[in-house]
C-alpha cells in the first residue's frame, strides 16, 4: 500500500506544478505586485477551467485516492480517479452533472462506475473500510484473496469554488455516495471529502 500511496501522491503533487505560477506581476509605480485572476461566478469558473486535479478521502476511492475531471461543457464532466485502501486499490470512472449558479457553492449529481480489486493470491484478513469487507466480499473472496467487484453508483455533493485571491482554481468539496455491486445487488451508502485545483 505504500508503494501505491507514494504514486498517488507524485501525481497530485505534478498536478499542483501550474498552481504555483498562478499569480501574475505586474508592475505598479516602478515595483513588482501580485495579481490574480479573479472569476465572476461558478459558471465563469466552470467555463474557464476545465481540467481539474484533485484528491479525494474515503468512499469511493477506499482510504485515498487521486482524480482527474475534464469538463468539455459548463455544467458536465467527466472524472477518472484511481485510489488504494488497506488491502485493495480502486479505479473508477463517473459522469457529473454541476448545477453552476452565481456564487461559489456548485451543487453536483453523478454516476458511474467504480472497481474495486486485488491481485494478491493471500487470504484477507482485515480491510478498510470495512463496510465493504462485511457487504461486498464474501467468504471465500476473502480467502482467495484475489477479487475484482464492480460497483455501479450514484452521488450527490455540494462543491466550494475559490473564485478571486491567490488560491482561485481550488475546491473543496463533500459527497454523498450510494454503492450496489453489480454482482449480487448489495448496496452500501458512503461519503467522500476531497479538493481539486482546476486549470
Amino acid at each position: 500500500m505504500k508503494r501505491h500511496l507514494l504514486v498517488v501522491l507524485s501525481l497530485l503533487l505534478l498536478g499542483f506544478q501550474e498552481f504555483s505560477s498562478a499569480a501574475i506581476l505586474v508592475e505598479e509605480k516602478g515595483r513588482q505586485v501580485q495579481s490574480y485572476k479573479a472569476l465572476s461566478s461558478g459558471e465563469a469558473f466552470r467555463q474557464k477551467r476545465k481540467v481539474g486535479v484533485g484528491m479525494g478521502l474515503a468512499g469511493l476511492h477506499g482510504l485515498l485516492g487521486v482524480q482527474m475531471e475534464l469538463d468539455f461543457v459548463p455544467d458536465v464532466g467527466v472524472l477518472l480517479g484511481y485510489g488504494v485502501s488497506e488491502g485493495f486499490q480502486t479505479a473508477s470512472v463517473r459522469l457529473k452533472k454541476a448545477f453552476p449558479g452565481s456564487g461559489s457553492a456548485l451543487p453536483y449529481f453523478a454516476t458511474g462506475l467504480a472497481s474495486w480489486f486485488r491481485k494478491e493470491k493471500k487470504p484477507l484478513v482485515e480491510g478498510r473500510p470495512h463496510f465493504f469487507m462485511e457487504k461486498f466480499l464474501s467468504e471465500s473472496q476473502r480467502l482467495k484473496g484475489n477479487f475484482q467487484e464492480t460497483l455501479l453508483f450514484g452521488s450527490a455533493g455540494l462543491q466550494y469554488l475559490q473564485l478571486r485571491g491567490p488560491w482561485v482554481g481550488t475546491s473543496f468539496y463533500a459527497e454523498l455516495q450510494f454503492l450496489v455491486d453489480l454482482g449480487d445487488f448489495v448496496a452500501a451508502p458512503t461519503g467522500e471529502i476531497g479538493f481539486f485545483y482546476y486549470f
